[in-house]
């Protein structure tokens, strides 16, 4: 409400599980915006971020990640045996770790996916968001479609 009374675009990136598009589509109902909002953009396939990078194929920069995440190591041969164990995660245990480490790790795998090459460097979601954000504030704030 306070964006919209002094004329600031907002915008919501969510997870798609069940519960996070219950309480995006409860917010929105406070505020009389009625759900799909053109300014909302929700993961698809009941995904969260998690599940979604691994989707789309991230492990490698995630792993990175994960080990620049276990940083200072004790001695080189302590980074070499984290190294190893790390990069022989599935998807579950990459998966455990984001979520059971969700708030230190949403910096690291944020820059090591934007060392990524080439259009991997933002994922396709993130990306659909910034041209939403793009279009929105190209036509002065007024809502589109992405």
């Amino acid at each position: 409400r306070t964006f919209e009374a002094i004329g600031v675009p907002w915008f919501v990136f969510s997870d798609g599980e069940a519960k996070a598009r219950d309480k995006v589509a409860h917010a929105l109902r406070k505020v009389g915006a009625g759900t799909p909002h053109p300014r909302v953009l929700i993961l698809p396939n009941d995904r969260c971020i998690e599940d979604y990078l691994l989707d789309e194929g991230y492990q490698n920069e995630i792993k990175q990640a994960c080990i620049a995440n276990h940083r200072p190591f004790h001695s080189e041969k302590h980074e070499q045996a984290k190294t190893k164990e790390v990069v022989a995660w599935d998807d579950a245990e990459l998966r455990k770790y984001l979520v059971n480490n969700k708030t230190s790790m949403a910096t690291p795998w944020a820059k090591a996916i934007l060392g990524a090459e080439g259009d991997r460097s933002i994922p396709r979601a993130i990306r659909d968001l910034l041209r939403l954000v793009d279009r929105a504030l190209a036509s002065n704030g007024s809502p589109t479609t992405p």
